[in-house]
């Protein structure tokens, strides 16, 4: 199943940041800003996958378990410009604590 952390930035109402990690361990990062435009970049597994940036990938994934553990402490919701309510999209707690827990991260 491929999981997904995302979270609010500090200085725009409604920019956020969003990592996935798909089944075969290749990491998305999406930035999204404050007018729904959004860039991306998948960043491969190492060696399997064929990616070629393993210490990039390390530190992605170890991004990904912070912004999890954020969102256990911290969920996060903001207010569209037009009045709709936004939250951080992310897999219900228990799953990320066991995602969390998988990574050897607790």
């Amino acid at each position: 199943m491929t999981r997904c952390v995302e979270r609010f930035e500090d200085m725009s109402p409604i920019g956020r940041l969003r990592l996935y990690c798909q089944d075969d361990g290749d990491l998305i990062v999406e930035v999204i800003d404050s007018n729904e435009n959004f860039a991306h970049v998948e960043f491969c597994m190492p060696m399997t996958g064929g990616g070629q940036s393993e210490h990039t990938h390390a530190a992605l994934r170890h991004l990904m378990v912070a912004m999890a553990k954020d969102e256990l402490l911290r969920k996060q919701t903001r207010e569209h410009p037009n009045g709709a309510k936004i939250e951080t999209s992310s897999d219900p707690a228990q799953d990320l604590q066991v995602w969390i827990a998988r990574a050897g991260e607790l």
